[in-house]
Parts: C-alpha cells; structure tokens; sequence
C-alpha cells in the first residue's frame, strides 16, 4: 500500500472510531458517574485542543518533520483510549480528551501536509488527494453513528469503546515502520512568526 492510501485508510478508521466514541461519550461517562457539566467541558475541552491548535500542529510538522507528528497524534490517540477506559474520575477524563483533540489535531493537519508534499508541485493532483481526504472524512463520519447502534440496542457501550480502542491500536502498529519514508520528502523548516509579516 503506497503511502497515499496508508494516510487516507488510517484517517477512514480513525475518524470512524472518534465519531463513534463521541456518539456514546455521555452515555458512557455518566454510567461511570460523573457529572453532566464534568463531561460537558471535557468535551468542549476536546474540540478545543482538536480545532484551535491546528496551526501549532502545522509548525511542530515543519519543524520536528510530519511523520513524527503523525505518529505522535496515533500515539496520543491509542492512550487516549487507556485513559478514557478507565476514566472513572475527573482528572482522568481530562487527560483523555486532550490526549483525543491533540492525537486528532496533530495526526489530521500535518496528514494534509503530507498529502500536498506527496503530490509534488502538480495542482491537479493536490486537489484530488485534498478532495479524497475530506472524502474520507465525511464517509467516515456518516458510517459511524451505523456502527454504534447495535452496541447500543443491546447495552455493550463498553465493548464500542474497546473496539475503537483496538482500531487505533492496530493502526499505530502497522503505520510505525512505513512512516518513516515520508521523513526523506520533507524539507524541515524552523517556523517564526516574522515570516507571516514577510
């Protein structure tokens, strides 16, 4: 599998298992017995730290290289789980909702990157590998609710969380050693905020 397909794949599945983990993540915490504003604002904590530190995760790309911050976000994303299982208290949650928007951010900005850098300097193909990935993204997200209802029409909302789980778990593994091809296409750039005034 060249490494086009590797990106798009592992953004299918790991969408799949965020949106699926959103669907259920009242449910799920309040089975655990935390309170409705505690699970309100880990959430907004997680779509903080996924939308608002995009362009920080942009410049870690440019500067420390765009496979190792994908790798870091699949990472983040596999503890995520850990935590977000056993989260049977306030700072836990914390902890797993912010390893969830970072692993998100970090792994979803620097892959766009990584699909431009891949499609060289033709404008047709970054549009179509662009157009692929927002592709992706939206069956993902439309598939997921799908995948969530026969675990909660008979009550295994904890067996969706370890499927999820898993499917980060494997992805990680198997994206580990071909991830280090994309270190040899990038230039490393060093970002300072004087550029964007030049």
């Amino acid at each position: 599998m060249n490494l086009q397909k590797l990106l798009l794949t592992r953004r299918f599945f790991s969408t799949l298992a965020f949106f699926s983990m959103q669907t259920v993540f009242f449910i799920y915490l309040q089975g655990k017995g935390l309170s409705n504003s505690e699970i309100a604002f880990s959430l907004s904590l997680l779509f903080f730290c996924n939308q608002a530190l995009a362009i920080l995760a942009g410049i870690w790309g440019d500067r420390f290289g765009l496979a190792k911050m994908m790798l870091l976000g699949c990472f983040l994303d596999v503890i995520a789980y850990i935590f977000f299982l056993s989260a049977d208290n306030y700072i836990l949650l914390l902890i797993a909702t912010t390893c969830f928007g970072l692993g998100s951010c970090l792994f979803g900005t620097n892959a766009k990157a990584c699909l431009l850098v891949l499609a060289g300097e033709e404008y047709k193909e970054k549009t179509r590998l662009q157009g692929k990935y927002l592709k992706v993204t939206s069956m993902s997200s439309m598939f997921a609710p799908l995948l969530v209802i026969p675990f909660i029409k008979y009550n295994h909302i904890e067996w969706l969380i370890w499927v999820c789980f898993a499917m980060e778990a494997v992805l990680f593994a198997l994206m580990v050693k071909p991830f280090y091809q994309i270190q040899t296409l990038q230039t490393l750039v060093k970002f300072r905020f004087a550029q964007i005034k030049e």
